[in-house]
């Protein structure tokens, strides 16, 4: 009786478990393609884009020789361009987390729409001009900020 059980189990066991790890396969191969849209040119162009603040924390951060500065974008690329690859994988298991296994067919179908192709090839100027935007906010608000500490400590000493 013990062999007949454990038989059985043997049997329909897959049948509970299969599907779900198909499905999240599943999910898992359209999110890559999902994320495979944006083109390596398109990530190394967002790069390029936010280079400028890599440049400044590093900089604060570490006392440079000349040639450690002259070296920096170069190396701050091979950094980026290491990282893009486990980085695409994360974003692909958050996709395969978040959307369902017809949602991300209907992600995949966006992107090869007409429109879809069309916000790729624009979306590193729309990314682009967001990190414009976020820079000229934060110097408003930094300038802002200041010169309210400044009025308040000026009201202070009258």
């Amino acid at each position: 009786m013990k062999y007949v059980l454990l038989a059985v189990l043997l049997v329909i066991a897959p049948a509970f478990s299969t599907p779900a790890f198909a499905d999240e396969a599943e999910r898992m191969a359209l999110a890559r393609q999902v994320i495979a849209t944006r083109s390596d040119e398109a990530e190394m162009q967002f790069f390029e884009a936010t280079l400028p603040y890599y440049l400044s924390v590093v900089e604060q951060t570490a006392g440079m020789t000349e040639a450690e500065r002259d070296r920096l974008p170069d190396l701050l690329r091979e950094e980026y361009v290491a990282a893009l690859g486990p980085a695409r994988e994360h974003a692909a298991a958050t996709y395969a987390r978040i959307f369902t296994e017809e949602e991300l067919r209907e992600l995949v179908a966006f992107y090869y729409s007409g429109v879809g192709r069309k916000f790729l090839e624009r979306q590193t100027e729309i990314q682009r001009d967001g990190i414009d935007l976020q820079r000229v906010m934060n110097a408003a608000v930094l300038q802002n900020t200041l010169e309210r500490m400044l009025q308040a400590r000026n009201a202070e000493h009258f």
